[in-house]
């Protein structure tokens, strides 16, 4: 009796897993035939879009930054489509470095930073770390810091070539961006950084933080002058930045709540395509020898 018992038991199991097998297969094949479309299905059922998905963001940004590419000397100022602002901060990592990103995380704040070859080599975990920020775009701000427009061709190209190798060397992907020290280009500067594929990248709102004016006067100087499509000059490096520190939250509360979103460079392109206009060198920002930081 034990042994008919155990017997009807283990074919009771065999077709128990039996129907759940033929199930699991029959899931499979009406699966399989909605997703190469079967015709009866699709018709039955909703609208399917079998496109192939949208590009990553990246792509876009990327795209973006290589039309700017072409059209441009060097990018000053965006579109005014949206109510967008980008925030760049120069000369870091550094110390004060962790405390910009904390205040642009407060605020749900994008930005875009520019190294030091230099710098980053003295904390590479810093940028390592901020390649897998999101919101935190890199891009290269020359390997030591020269006026590159009173150096030679080689020099130029070192530096600008020495920044990249030091951003990927701490894991960056990908550098497109380039902001020339103090803002000051020549000719063959924008050929060594057209033939590398990179956007030289200048500001249309100067801060001045790295002249210690006070925290009000970088606040009043940033957010007076904010339009869509602005790029900031700001600075988490080469030098005391606490004043900077403390004018980042209060600039970004008053344009938040004038309704600013704030963006990356490569974001900014995306939403707001630039104007040819106000994008040349010529047009670029005015510095002096003296000015120091940028």
């Amino acid at each position: 009796e034990d042994q008919r018992r155990a017997a009807r038991l283990y074919r009771r199991r065999r077709l128990t897993a039996l129907g759940v097998l033929i199930g699991t297969l029959l899931v499979f094949v009406l699966a399989a035939r909605a997703i190469v479309g079967g015709e009866d299905e699709v018709a039955a059922g909703p609208s399917w879009d079998l496109a192939m998905p949208q590009a990553p963001v990246w792509l876009e940004q990327d795209a973006a930054i290589g039309r700017a590419v072409k059209r441009l000397d060097v990018l000053r100022i965006a579109g005014d489509r949206r109510k967008e602002i980008a925030l760049t901060f120069d000369d870091g990592p550094s110390p004060y470095t962790p405390k910009v990103l904390a205040a642009l995380r407060r605020y749900g704040a994008h930005g875009t930073f520019f190294q030091v070859g230099t710098m980053i080599d003295e904390a590479p975990e810093q940028t390592r770390a901020m390649t897998a920020m999101p919101g935190v775009e890199l891009g290269n701000h020359t390997l030591g810091h020269p006026r590159l427009d009173l150096a030679e061709r080689d020099q130029q190209e070192a530096q600008i070539a020495g920044g990249t190798e030091a951003l990927k060397g701490a894991g960056a992907q990908d550098v497109r961006l380039f902001r020339p020290p103090y803002g000051a280009t020549n000719s063959q500067t924008l050929a060594i950084t057209d033939r590398f594929g990179l956007l030289p990248v200048n500001w249309s709102i100067d801060s001045r933080d790295y002249a210690k004016p006070g925290v009000a006067a970088i606040v009043d100087g940033v957010v007076s002058q904010a339009r869509p499509g602005s790029i900031v000059l700001l600075h988490d490096g080469g030098g005391d930045r606490t004043q900077t520190v403390q004018a980042l939250p209060r600039i970004l509360s008053r344009l938040k709540r004038q309704g600013y979103r704030f963006v990356t460079v490569s974001e900014l392109l995306v939403g707001n395509p630039p104007p040819t206009e106000g994008n040349t060198r010529t047009a670029g920002p005015a510095y002096t020898a003296t000015d120091s930081g940028r």
